[in-house]
């Protein structure tokens, strides 16, 4: 090793001990500057596009590790890196192979195997995900993720007793995992055992009290246990509709609305039926705000100024209550959603966001105030992801209309109810969730 290479083996070691402490932005800066001396210095490519995924920018970690992949040579851990950023941008083909490329130049990775069962599980191919997860908990039988995973490919083949105790495995190792608790109430709701689940919920939120799946559980489960007065109904007195004006500078709503809708139309990650989403029968795009257009940088001020208003206004109704802890530090994440004939959304939460909403760009005119079946409608409260549920379920429904949005806390549940489509009039909708900001 030449001398300038061995300086740069030293100062990436000193910022690896600050990316490790939680310091990104003194690691990042570190990384820069080595590879303004050597642009090709593969672990400061790798290391960089890790610094990237953590903050949200998978598209930009995929490209620096795939640089860092540059010869056979390259470790495993590069070619498991790049399947995290690829399977985080819902590649999920692309992960798989860099998985396989990983475990082929490291047949004992364990979170290659454990990686690549979460992969394959979302793809269906749900016993060769088994054998990855349960691989990766035999490699690392301490690993409460390993187990944990094995219990979701479990899950998700419908063994829900062997899920269970995939899951108890888990939580024996860290009784304070939240995800495991979530998991393990979910196949408890599954295998129709809800006051079980109540507990494993009420774990959970001891432990995280604004985690969004756990409230959303905890009130599924309260009501299949009996509670006499529904959660889920009383959940939805949170959801809040607001109707917008023309941002500048655009002249009119019109005007505003056709520009968002051409904008997500043309936008390059409109794929039909993106893998792990719930849109069916329609498109949906990535991030449109990591190369945003006018309207939606408009829209995103029009966005971050209601939502501001509408925490404010929660604060008041419920104090102490889960708005206290939506962070005042917030980032915005939005995604297009255009959806054709028979096109809706399978109920879903969005567990990862604080504050949900969606703005309607266009809607067609077969979606209307009379029709008793609510066709195109956007319905909230009817818990989903095939969990079965005996008690009826008293939903809120919205009717869309161009110019306006809907505000809720993201661990609703919420679903669009299919349509009957016309042609060249597409429903558009603009979703989004507000994230804590690094």
């Amino acid at each position: 090793m030449v001398s300038g290479e061995a300086d740069d083996a030293k100062i990436l070691e000193r910022a690896v001990t600050l990316h490790r402490s939680g310091r990104l932005d003194e690691a990042e800066r570190i990384y820069r500057e080595v590879l303004t001396r050597a642009p090709r210095n593969p672990e400061a490519l790798n290391l960089l596009g890790l610094i990237c995924y953590q903050k949200r920018n998978a598209a930009a970690a995929a490209e620096l590790i795939r640089q860092a992949i540059a010869s056979d040579e390259a470790p495993a851990k590069y070619h498991a890196n790049l399947g995290t950023a690829l399977a985080a941008l819902g590649r999920n083909a692309e992960a798989e192979a860099a998985y396989r490329a990983a475990l082929a130049r490291d047949p004992d990775h364990a979170d290659s195997h454990g990686n690549l069962g979460v992969v394959l599980e979302r793809a269906g191919k749900l016993e060769e995900a088994i054998f990855h997860c349960r691989r990766a908990a035999e490699l690392r039988p301490d690993s409460p993720t390993a187990h944990n995973n094995l219990g979701n490919a479990l899950q998700a083949r419908g063994d829900h007793a062997a899920a269970v105790e995939a899951y108890r495995q888990a939580l024996a190792i860290d009784p304070a995992y939240v995800d495991a608790l979530c998991n393990l109430g979910m196949s408890q709701l599954r295998l129709r055992d809800p006051r079980s689940a109540v507990t494993a919920f009420a774990s959970a939120l001891a432990r995280e009290p604004a985690n969004r799946r756990a409230l959303a559980w905890q009130a599924v489960a309260e009501h299949e246990a009996g509670a006499p007065e529904s959660p889920l109904a009383r959940l939805n007195d949170a959801i809040e509709g607001v109707a917008l004006t023309a941002p500048e500078p655009f002249e009119s709503l019109e005007a505003f609305n056709s520009a968002l809708a051409r904008e997500v139309t043309e936008h390059p990650s409109l794929v039909w039926e993106p893998g792990g989403k719930t849109t069916r029968h329609g498109r949906q795009t990535g991030n449109l705000l990591e190369s945003p257009g006018e309207a939606v940088r408009a829209l995103a001020r029009a966005v971050e100024l209601a939502v501001e208003a509408y925490v404010s206004r929660r604060r008041a109704v419920d104090p102490g209550g889960y708005f206290e802890r939506v962070p005042d530090r917030r980032t915005l994440r939005m995604w297009g959603t255009v959806l054709a004939d028979q096109g809706h959304q399978l109920p879903h939460i969005h567990p990862a966001g604080w504050v949900s909403g969606v703005y309607y760009v266009a809607v067609p005119e077969s979606i209307t105030d009379g029709d008793p079946g609510h066709a195109g409608w956007i319905e909230f409260g009817r818990p989903g992801y095939e969990v079965p549920f005996d008690r009826p379920v008293e939903a809120r429904l919205f009717q869309p209309s161009a110019g306006t949005m809907l505000l809720f806390p993201s661990f609703l549940f919420h679903r669009t109810i299919p349509f009957r489509g016309q042609e060249n009039r597409e429903r558009i909708s603009i979703a989004f969730d507000l994230y804590r900001a690094r």
